[in-house]
């Protein structure tokens, strides 16, 4: 009897993890460009020092990008886009990518996974990162 009931919790859990795996994940259904083969991107292709993303209504995102450079690898966000200017702007007006979906996600969860392990303060909430202009 106790065998049979390990060989039914075991046959359980391998078809909840086989449904689990086949679910696509959530980041992937957003067409991430292909990485290149052996995940990394080379280091004479640094682009800008400080780069402006577009927030909408709730003001630009200024991207201390040379920071980011020194401190993380270059595929934490480049594995949702391609490395070349205007590259996320090109992504949405294609409908492969939504803003907020994956940049203002990926970036917040970053900083606030940075934030809970109580490294440096990262700004994580809409006022730390959008800024308005005044007059505006």
């Amino acid at each position: 009897m106790r065998r049979v009931l390990l060989v039914m919790l075991a046959a359980a859990l391998l078809a909840a993890a086989a449904a689990f795996a086949a679910e696509p994940a959530e980041q992937a259904k957003e067409a991430a460009p292909p990485a290149p083969a052996d995940r990394t991107i080379p280091k004479d292709t640094k682009g800008a020092a400080d780069l402006v993303l577009k927030g909408g209504s709730a003001g630009d995102v200024p991207v201390p990008h040379a920071l980011h450079q020194k401190t993380i690898e270059c595929l934490t966000c480049h594995q949702f886009f391609p490395q070349e200017k205007g590259a996320i702007d090109k992504r949405v007006a294609e409908g492969k990518m939504t803003k907020k979906k994956v940049v203002m996600k990926q970036c917040q969860d970053c900083h606030r996974e940075e934030n809970r392990a109580g490294g440096k303060k990262l700004p994580a909430s809409c006022k730390e990162c959008h800024s308005i202009k005044a007059g505006q």
